[in-house]
């Protein structure tokens, strides 16, 4: 079981007065203007800034280990508990010294910045709520230092905390004031990965959690990592074998045997690089140019790992023997153009192997002073990015600076397109935030691969992108420049597959008016859904729900009477995932340490929730920053859209022109 690390200081002291309780209470029950509310029935499940056991009697407290959460929230996941508990896992996207302090390793570390938290609710299998909150705290009370075997002694002891020599790190002491007690680092989007999540000994034989470092500067600092729980020990790993950079959501996918697990993770790569020239360990340097070294956009990079039955929890699960690859797309499609004549067409591609990789032998039993020395010389965001530029520069998303890479979700359940039947977790769907559109990886030639390696790491794996949801191509009518148009979706960002088979899309324009957007995966990709630059018929998205100006100003009690910051709260939509299948699954503790797998779970999306994030609320700085957890429930059981549902319209002839369900 795990002890979660308790918040201490002044975190156990916010928003204690009778006019902000108030207010808070309010913000509970007063709702953004929910579109489709005679579809589902919703209800705020936890708004940040209250403390998690707000109205329970004074003997239940004991158990809120963490009276508030940290927020925004971003990554989320859920999972039984026992019989009568769900745990909900929230992290908080902020920076390394944001929101009250906490401990780990037995009390020897403190430290500030983002947590991975979780809200036990009160939930017997298949109940219908309504789902109480009965404890929170944190899914981890140890972290890890980079060998995966010592805790750290420190916040220094972070892989993103590492200057990539001494002066970098003296400046980012200074003017990013990382020291002893700075945390982890905006972990944007995440993923809760059941134990053997495809099939009997298929995939990651632990339950675990899984999130990303969203930040970084390529010319500072050794560069941000995925991390990992295990859920089970209470324990957080750092994974530089995944490689390094900013990154959105690491996702599991499914190999089709037992040896193998393989993970995709969303790489802004260059779209932050600006030209110039990277200092790095004992005197190397690496340009980053139209002709240097590092010269790439934003990709998708895939992590094979060979399992080790025999193995710790990283050697088990396959993240301590690994291969990382890149996508690479063969034909002359271009991910900075739009035609929506595209939808529907597969554009072939690669994942190629990465003259790269993270040596544990370099870093175990060594001194901190041999780690840091091999983070800075060879195991670094410029390194990696020099070694992904050298195999699939020209056939990443974007050209270097023109795009970012966003989240992407397996298919849960079964999926049938053009003919061909995909098993689960054998497509990822992909958000092209910058782009305006979202695009099918096939991910089923995992297994025809690593078939042929005959137990080794492959030297490529074929795929394809299938254009699901386009863009088109707009003009700036004063500068006659081009620009990606939406159809449907204004900056795509969280994406997640729910067990009804569609797919669930939150927009992140950080204005009013952000969506959540349904799409149903199968009837968008059938012939003759796409009709005039628009989806017919059953292919018509949905909405699920419109953020209204209102909940950008419901949780802030310096402007909730005002209108002059309601523009200026940088909200999206984030973090939905489906309760359906851990509320409903058989639970038996004793069949297995974790009480069922997740091959056993039948989701349907006929439980889920959806988060709102709002960046710019920040008057506690305890909480850090707002937000909102929403929980929402089809009115009819097992059909989200009773009748005819109303459309979501596409844009007709430039941004401004939108019709109505879309402004």
């Amino acid at each position: 079981a795990v002890a979660a690390a308790v918040a201490t200081g002044a975190g156990a002291a916010v928003m204690r007065d009778a006019d902000e309780l108030a207010m808070i209470q309010e913000a509970r029950v007063v709702r953004a203007q929910w579109t489709n509310d005679e579809f589902f029935h919703m209800s705020p499940l936890y708004t940040f800034g209250m403390p998690v056991g707000l109205g329970l009697p004074e003997e239940a407290q004991a158990a809120f280990e963490v009276e508030f959460l940290k927020g925004p929230p971003d990554g989320t996941g859920a999972y039984r508990l026992d019989e009568d508990t769900l745990r909900y896992v929230v992290q908080s996207e902020i920076g390394w010294n944001d929101g009250w302090n906490y401990t780990v390793n037995d009390g020897a570390v403190t430290l500030a910045g983002a947590v991975i938290q979780y809200i036990d609710l009160d939930a017997p299998i298949g109940s219908d709520g309504p789902y109480l909150p009965t404890a929170s705290g944190l899914v981890y009370d140890t972290i890890m230092a980079a060998d995966g075997e010592t805790p750290i002694a420190s916040g220094l002891d972070l892989i993103f905390n590492i200057g990539l020599n001494d002066a970098k790190q003296q400046e980012m002491a200074v003017f990013w004031e990382i020291g002893e007690t700075s945390g982890l680092v905006r972990p944007c989007s995440g993923e809760l990965s059941e134990a053997f999540p495809w099939g009997e000994n298929i995939g990651t034989p632990d339950r675990l959690y899984i999130g990303d470092q969203e930040s970084g500067h390529i010319y500072t600092n050794v560069g941000a990592v995925p991390l990992v729980v295990d859920l089970a020990e209470g324990v957080l790993y750092q994974l530089p074998q995944l490689g390094f950079g900013v990154a959105e959501k690491t996702t599991q996918y499914n190999t089709q045997e037992e040896d193998f697990v393989a993970f995709l993770t969303a790489n802004y790569g260059g779209n932050g690089h600006e030209p110039g020239t990277v200092e790095f360990g004992d005197n190397m340097t690496l340009t980053v140019g139209d002709d240097g070294d590092i010269n790439i956009g934003s990709f998708e990079a895939l992590y094979i790992g060979k399992k080790d039955p025999e193995g710790d929890f990283l050697g088990r699960n396959g993240f301590r023997e690994g291969q990382v690859y890149v996508f690479k797309q063969d034909s002359g499609f271009s991910y900075d153009s739009c035609d929506a004549a595209n939808q529907g067409q597969t554009f072939p591609g690669t994942f190629v192997k990465v003259p790269w990789s993270f040596d544990y032998a370099e870093v175990e039993g060594k001194p901190r002073e041999a780690v840091v020395d091999y983070f800075r010389n060879h195991a670094n965001e410029a390194v990696f990015m020099a070694a992904a530029t050298s195999v699939a520069a020209e056939g990443a998303h974007n050209a270097r600076q023109s795009g970012k890479s966003e989240h992407n979700a397996a298919n849960p359940v079964e999926i049938e397109i053009g003919g061909k039947v995909y098993p689960p977790g054998t497509l990822a769907a992909k958000a092209f935030t910058n782009a305006n559109f979202v695009g099918l990886f096939d991910m089923s030639g995992l297994q025809e691969a690593l078939a042929s390696g005959n137990g080794t790491f492959p030297d490529e794996v074929p795929s394809s992108l299938t254009v699901m949801v386009p863009c088109a191509e707009g003009v700036d009518e004063e500068t006659g420049e081009t620009w990606h148009e939406p159809t449907y979706l204004n900056s795509p960002d969280s994406l997640y597959w729910l067990g009804d088979g569609q797919i669930y899309i939150g927009e992140d324009t950080g204005s009013v008016g952000d969506k959540l957007i349904i799409f149903d995966v199968e009837e968008t990709l059938k012939p003759g859904a796409w009709e005039d630059g628009a989806f017919v018929g059953a292919a018509a998205p949905r909405v699920a729900a419109r953020l209204a100006r209102e909940s950008l100003t419901l949780f802030d009690k310096s402007s909730i009477f005002g209108s002059n910051n309601r523009r200026s709260n940088s909200q999206e939509v984030s973090g939905t995932v489906d309760l359906s299948g851990p509320l409903n699954v058989a639970f038996n503790g004793t069949t297995n340490p974790f009480g069922y797998y997740g091959y056993e779970m039948e989701p349907d999306a006929s439980l889920f929730t959806f988060q709102i994030q709002l960046h710019d609320q920040r008057d506690s700085e305890d909480v850090a920053r707002k937000g909102q957890i929403i929980l929402a429930r089809p009115v009819t059981r097992f059909a989200n859209f009773p009748g005819t549902p109303p459309r979501v319209e596409s844009y007709s002839g430039g941004r401004r022109k939108a019709l109505a369900n879309l402004i």
